[in-house]
């Protein structure tokens, strides 16, 4: 259940007066952290919270390799605006033999 649905359909009222039931519980709660970790709404936002965001990784990964111009811009992205061949050479560096180190 997405966050957005878990508000509450009446007027506010008790202790989450001021927000959605997911949200920490005010004062007046003899141990609010404990009442709200405990929260079967937060679980359950939570849940569907990391299935949603595999959901959306799963797309994005189908959607690279089923289309050929999304696999490029992605390769594009990461030549042009990360330092991956510079991660990726010190990783190399890391573990490579010494002789492999005086091919370069």
């Amino acid at each position: 259940m997405p966050l957005d649905r878990l508000a509450p359909l009446g007027p506010p009222t008790g202790p989450r007066a001021a927000g959605p039931p997911w949200a920490p519980p005010r004062s007046g709660s003899r141990s609010p952290a404990a009442r709200w970790g405990e929260s079967p709404d937060l679980v359950e936002a939570v849940t569907q919270a990391v299935l949603d965001s595999g959901a959306a990784h799963q797309k994005m990964s189908q959607q690279a390799l089923g289309d050929p111009k999304v696999m490029e811009g992605l390769v594009k992205v990461l030549v042009n605006f990360t330092d991956l061949y510079d991660r990726l050479r010190e990783r190399a560096g890391a573990s490579a033999p010494a002789d492999a180190a005086a091919r370069d």
